[in-house]
């Protein structure tokens, strides 16, 4: 039974990433479950970010640029913690 489950999130995972090459022989169950939680949390900053570019006004076609400038703020911040509004609010106005 573990084996199909390990078969859906390595198909979802292919899914998400064409690029990434998974050797599913190689693959445990617990290696899959954490590729498939950082997946997730990955997608769910992705939403954060688009939802904060909608409600801030961003420019629809600068949002590449907003999510670069956004993801480069993260890196100057501890891990967990999240960029104050005033700082995301200045950070859109340059995309706005």
């Amino acid at each position: 039974m573990l084996e199909m489950e390990k078969n859906v999130i390595v198909e979802f995972l292919k899914s998400t990433d064409p690029e990434m090459d998974f050797d599913q022989s190689e693959l445990t169950m617990s290696d899959c479950i954490e590729l498939l939680m950082d997946k997730v949390e990955e997608m769910e900053l992705d939403y954060s970010i688009l939802s904060t570019a909608f409600a801030v006004g961003v420019n629809p076609n600068r949002f590449d640029e907003f999510h670069e400038a956004v993801m480069t703020q993260y890196e100057t911040i501890s891990e967990g913690d999240e960029i104050p509004e005033s700082i995301l609010d200045r950070i859109a106005a340059q995309f706005r």
